[in-house]
């Protein structure tokens, strides 16, 4: 039942039943893995889909200068390592623990028996992946156009609706450090730092801790500026 409860915690499995639930959880493995490891780098073979329980995960990518980039920071509830399940190809980017993380871990060819198999969890996934698209759409489109805080607007919006809005507000939970949302937005972290001083200041959003809240303002005023 347990486990049940915590596979259905990611959305991609949530509307399972307990049969089908209970498969899938057959084929898989749960780790965990202690912060600052490497689950796998950029350019490794594909080995498995992973559905993180708890904890959170750095997805980075290294250009050719050897510059490391963050493309995201995933919570509990996500999932990563499809694309190489899909397609067959090295990993595109490297994934790294910024906190100890429970995971549960669905290797190849289980994916593609047991997932691939369910219509319905392929059009969860069909959906997750036209979002994800979406978004690096909109990133591109940013960094070639937008000023560092439209750039960075549009990236706190994004995290701050990963969670209910409650009387207008958004949350990041476990926010990604100056650093992680420069390299997020094509900028330094002392830019990055300035422009959420300001963003602050004008009553846009709050710092609680290791979280952000966007505040009813800033979303007044994202909509003015989509």
């Amino acid at each position: 039942m347990e486990q049940r409860r915590l596979l259905r915690r990611i959305d991609l499995f949530a509307d399972l039943t307990d049969r089908e639930a209970d498969t899938i959880l057959d084929v898989m493995r749960e780790r965990t893995i202690p912060r600052g490891t490497t689950v796998f780098h950029q350019f490794d073979s594909g080995g498995g889909l992973y559905l993180i329980l708890a904890g959170a995960v750095k997805i980075t990518r290294t250009g050719r200068d050897g510059r490391e980039v963050t493309v995201a920071v995933l919570n509990e509830g996500n999932f990563f390592g499809e694309m190489s399940l899909l397609d067959g190809q090295p990993r595109s980017a490297s994934a790294t623990a910024l906190q100890a993380v429970r995971m549960l871990v669905l290797d190849r060819e289980h994916f593609q028996r047991y997932v691939l198999a369910q219509p319905r969890i392929v059009a969860k996934l069909l959906r997750e992946l036209s979002k994800r698209l979406r978004g690096a759409d909109q990133a591109i489109e940013n960094l070639a156009l937008g000023s560092v805080r439209d750039r960075l607007t549009h990236l706190l919006g994004h995290l701050g609706r990963r969670l209910p809005l409650k009387e207008g507000r958004g949350v990041i939970e476990r926010s990604p450090t100056h650093q992680e949302l420069a390299e997020m937005v094509g900028s330094s972290r002392e830019t990055v730092t300035r422009t959420l001083a300001a963003m602050e200041g004008d009553e846009l959003i709050k710092f609680d801790r290791r979280r952000i809240v966007l505040l009813p303002a800033f979303f007044a005023a994202e909509s003015k500026n989509p």
